[in-house]
């Protein structure tokens, strides 16, 4: 039954009535309730969820409306519970074996300034044209990773649903893969960037998630660059947005770096200061803060929990 309380992802037709914005926020199915994740300035109706990240919740004028408005309110179908991170990590480690990186993939990572080195070391691919077209390769693959690991297995994998035929599919395409990692370096999610630089309101930035597919979210993570230079002590720590920016920062500064997922989840990076005790956290979000009113008040929020807890703090523009 389909009711007033499910929330709809905000798209470029229907944008958040609050920010303006394609993507991240919400509403819901009736349209009178709007959850916008980028909240400007302190609000009663500011909330953080599960991930640590801040939303807050919209009603329209005039509008009456009844019920116990969530953005955490679990739909009426029961979707496979999430594999462990091993069986993640192996999962995703055998699909990306399959793949490759075509030339257009190849010339942004070049461009972004991986060397050929990296670019195998991150495990960065491409995912060609599979929904609309039918790849043979692909086919191949999809058909190797139900021999190995088991329909019911892939269907707990983030990413992987079954189709009509009742096989293994794949929930998008044309999109190349960015690893996302944990501390101990399994590959526990995987960041979709599309290949070319669009202007046509699609985001950037996806998830290889099932959820749309009744299946299990991709969920948010803080991400663990392979190429971490965790063997210093008293070393600095750099915290910035985006598991690729990450990457380029482990590469190219001496000291460790972690991403968070976007700006509004920097407290998901608190346990982490915690365990790691770095002598210094370097903040390096966006350079767009000045410009930008919802960078700049999460980094405004960082650094004052980090001063509230007498942690030595530094900010990194590049």
């Amino acid at each position: 039954m389909t009711t007033n309380l499910e929330w709809r992802t905000a798209t470029k037709k229907r944008p958040c009535y609050i920010c303006g914005k394609p993507d991240w926020c919400s509403r819901n199915r009736s349209g009178d309730v709007a959850i916008c994740r980028r909240p400007k300035g302190s609000s009663k109706t500011t909330k953080i969820d599960s991930s640590g990240a801040e939303y807050s919740v919209h009603r329209k004028e005039g509008t009456k409306t009844t019920g116990n408005y969530t953005h955490n309110k679990k739909p009426e179908y029961k979707s496979p519970r999430k594999a462990e991170d091993w069986i993640l990590n192996l999962v995703y480690r055998n699909f990306l074996d399959g793949l490759a990186l075509d030339g257009r993939a190849l010339t942004q990572m070049h461009q972004r300034g991986l060397m050929p080195d990296d670019i195998n070391a991150g495990l960065y691919k491409y995912l060609p044209e599979f929904l609309k077209k039918n790849n043979y390769n692909i086919t191949l693959l999809l058909q190797k990773l139900e021999n190995i690991f088991g329909i019911e297995t892939l269907l707990q994998v983030p990413g992987f649903y079954l189709n009509t035929n009742k096989r293994i599919s794949l929930t998008t395409h044309d999109q190349i893969l960015i690893p996302v990692r944990n501390q101990h370096n399994q590959i526990i999610s995987l960041k979709c960037r599309l290949p070319y630089d669009s202007e046509t309101g699609i985001p950037k930035y996806t998830y290889f998630t099932s959820s749309k597919h009744n299946g299990p979210s991709s969920g948010a993570y803080v991400h663990f660059p392979v190429f971490g230079k965790w063997n210093k002590s008293h070393q600095n720590l750099i915290i910035t947005e985006g598991e690729l920016k990450a990457d380029l920062a482990s590469i190219y500064f001496d000291d460790p770096c972690i991403s968070i997922p976007g700006v509004s989840s920097w407290r998901r990076s608190i346990p982490e200061i915690d365990r790691i005790k770095p002598e210094k956290v370097v903040i390096a979000f966006d350079m767009d803060k000045s410009t930008n009113p919802n960078v700049d008040f999460h980094h405004n929020n960082f650094c004052q929990e980090l001063q509230d807890r007498s942690i030595k703090f530094g900010v990194l523009e590049w």
